[in-house]
């Protein structure tokens, strides 16, 4: 298709410059600025040869000699063509150049105090981690939460297992927020940003000290 596409340029090139020679010879003032370097400018000259224009849009008074409308026909259906052909090879590149396991969302998932208590609760599996700092954490925390300040968080991913949902948290919902990120970046599928424990305490769930 490579090969298809550089002869109809080289014959595209070839039409509009002795197009453009044959209107000045005729007194036709014609403008050719631009280059054949891009396909682009190919197309257009192209564009312009089939439809009888002008750089301005406006159409020649006179035509090729020995030309008429029927004898363009042809070359019109040719051009339609090739810009189909060219449009199509473009959309198919970007589309099988994406692999789609690549484009699953890399997102963690935000949670509610009370959903946090109804999914997992006392009993079910997971890990829950309270990213402020030591002392804030000995201020008051989630039960049976462990302590990873997110300014260690990446030193410290081999603690975290990869087979249990992580839910974290931190005082107001920005830190944790960045952990998750850091979480799902390293590979983590079950990230549940829980947000800031002054949420928690405002709905009056208890914490421990």
């Amino acid at each position: 298709m490579a090969s298809c596409c550089l002869l109809s340029s080289n014959f595209f090139k070839t039409e509009y410059t002795e197009y453009v020679s044959h209107e000045s010879q005729s007194n036709h003032f014609v403008q050719a600025p631009f280059s054949f370097n891009s396909t682009l400018c190919k197309l257009k000259a192209f564009v312009i040869i089939m439809l009888n224009l002008d750089i301005e849009g406006h159409p020649f008074i006179m035509k090729k000699r020995g030309e008429n409308k029927s004898s363009k026909l042809p070359l019109i259906i040719l051009g339609i063509a090739v810009i189909v052909i060219v449009v199509a090879s473009v959309l198919l590149a970007r589309g099988f150049g994406t692999n789609p396991v690549s484009q699953v969302a890399e997102t963690s998932q935000l949670i509610t105090p009370i959903d946090y208590q109804q999914d997992f609760g006392e009993s079910a599996a997971h890990v829950l981690i309270d990213v402020r700092t030591p002392e804030e954490f000995d201020s008051g925390h989630i039960r049976n939460a462990i302590n990873i300040s997110v300014e260690i968080l990446p030193d410290r991913l081999n603690e975290v297992p990869s087979d249990l949902p992580i839910v974290v948290y931190c005082r107001s919902g920005n830190r944790s927020a960045t952990a998750a990120q850091i979480l799902v970046s390293s590979g983590y599928q079950s990230v549940y940003d829980l947000g800031g424990i002054q949420t928690w305490v405002a709905q009056g769930l208890p914490v421990e000290y």
